[in-house]
């Protein structure tokens, strides 16, 4: 899918200054960009038009924080033979309740790429469901990629390395790979000091659960949608679709407690087809664990241009990226040198879905999610079960 939007100079600043303050308000951005605060409002309500161009150009999305929450994401890979397994993988994405992506993958493996968030501690569950998918002829093998939270390093699209008279980006991988990069002592030392303070806080994984409601939920996910909507557009949107009500001075103040408490950080996505970022590609991983930290530091100390998100757990790596075609050999010839083992997947980006957060996955009455094997297993394989029954196979 090509694009053929394009952006002016002053957008790009706007749009730049988005990506270094994503919750920064109109003065703000005015300050930065040095434009007028009519002016910036003038250049966002163009950019998030959506008339003409299929969407707006740009997205504000909120990353739970998934410690406080008492919730971890689980990444698997499905191989699937034949339409009829990929349909009932489609249907799993839309019945499982914590499922947030799916996508086909071409490559190592045909199939289906999944997210899920699921409260810590039941990924004996996924395990569970896919063994008797497995076990019921409706997927052929699955691969459950195990990385946990600690090591996880989020890039994002910088637009100071868009050419915009070229229509190209000033990056080139065999520069970055040649960078020089050592494990100072102080990395070190910082990576050390990270681990304790995850393992060791004084916080224990789901701390908020105390205070935290189904309401909260809906609230979150309304932030993880669309980040910079105002107050009275996300209670209408609560009243609308939750039928959940508050009044503005309460909604006020239960907002602010959760941005402070229950998010991580913010993501600005910009239209990935305005900069011929068209591939999503999935790399796994094997080396030697310290070529795989030289890697990891290699992306903290020198972001790449564009999406992406890397896991990391000793001489493994899970690399996601949104790439532009031309540099995937590239990449992979780097690669090569420095792993023992690649897999390569090519994501279908037709395909792709993603999801938020689903209120109804938390108990109000036990301050925490739903975390049962009927829940998360058994009511599952019997929506899956019926779908194939209904639609696909006779069992």
């Amino acid at each position: 899918m090509t694009s053929n939007r394009t952006f002016s100079p002053q957008e790009m600043n706007v749009l730049i200054a988005l990506q270094e303050k994503p919750s920064a308000t109109l003065e703000e951005l005015a300050r930065v960009t040095s434009f007028g605060t009519s002016l910036v409002y003038k250049i966002l309500k163009r950019l998030t038009e959506t008339k003409i161009h299929e969407k707006p150009a740009f997205s504000i999305t909120a990353h739970p924080n998934q410690f406080a929450l008492g919730l971890e994401v689980i990444d698997v890979i499905v191989k699937c033979k034949n339409l009829s397994q990929i349909q009932i993988m489609h249907q799993l994405s839309i019945i499982h309740p914590y499922t947030i992506y799916r996508a086909k993958c071409f490559g190592e493996v045909n199939g289906i790429f999944f997210q899920f968030r699921i409260p810590i501690g039941t990924k004996q569950f996924i395990e569970a469901l896919f063994s008797r998918l497995k076990e019921k002829k409706y997927i052929e093998s699955y691969q459950i990629l195990e990385f946990g939270a600690k090591n996880v390093i989020y890039t994002t699209v910088k637009l100071e390395s868009w050419n915009l008279e070229q229509l190209s980006w000033n990056f080139n991988w065999n520069n970055w790979f040649q960078t020089e990069i050592e494990l100072s002592q102080k990395d070190k030392s910082i990576q050390k000091k990270s681990e304790k303070n995850l393992q060791n806080t004084v916080r224990h994984p789901g701390y908020i659960k105390k205070w935290f409601k189904k309401r909260d939920v809906a609230i979150l996910n309304e932030c993880v949608i669309d980040a910079r909507r105002k107050n009275k557009e996300i209670m209408d949107v609560l009243e609308t679709k939750n039928q959940i009500n508050f009044s503005p001075q309460s909604f006020s103040r239960r907002f602010m407690k959760i941005k402070e408490e229950c998010i991580d950080f913010y993501r600005v996505f910009i239209d990935p087809n305005a900069f011929q970022l068209i591939t999503p590609v999935l790399i796994l991983g094997k080396g030697e664990k310290m070529e795989i930290k030289k890697l990891v530091i290699r992306l903290q100390k020198d972001p790449i241009p564009f999406n992406s998100v890397l896991k990391s757990k000793n001489s493994h790596f899970f690399w996601y990226l949104h790439l532009p075609s031309l540099y995937l050999t590239q990449i992979l010839h780097k690669l090569q040198a420095i792993l023992t083992e690649i897999q390569f997947f090519y994501i279908d980006v037709g395909t792709v879905k993603s999801w938020g957060m689903w209120h109804e996955t938390y108990d109000n009455d036990n301050h925490d999610w739903i975390h049962t094997h009927e829940f998360m297993v058994d009511d599952v394989l019997i929506g899956i079960s019926k779908f194939a029954k209904d639609n696909i196979v006779k069992e």
